[in-house]
């Protein structure tokens, strides 16, 4: 695990992190609790994996965090409506 992803552990309630490191090219997806009924850690993988992950290994990390924030959102406000 990266250094990101560990600093971002601490999240609580209906709180969600998107955490990237340019080190190593690295993003992980923390949620707290009341979102654990939408989202698990293999759907936050593939959102990372299938919107960020490009643009992360090209450097583009605006776009990365857009991606992924957005992707996030989807997932989070479709199940709510």
């Amino acid at each position: 695990m990266s250094q990101c992803c560990r600093t971002a552990t601490a999240v609580n309630g209906n709180d969600a992190i998107i955490a990237f490191t340019t080190d190593d090219a690295h993003a992980c997806i923390k949620y707290g609790s009341g979102l654990s009924t939408m989202l698990n850690e293999e759907q936050c993988q593939n959102i990372l994996n299938a919107v960020s992950k490009d643009a992360m290994q090209a450097g583009n990390w605006d776009k990365a965090v857009t991606e992924a924030w957005t992707a996030l959102a989807k997932v989070i406000y479709r199940q709510k409506e």
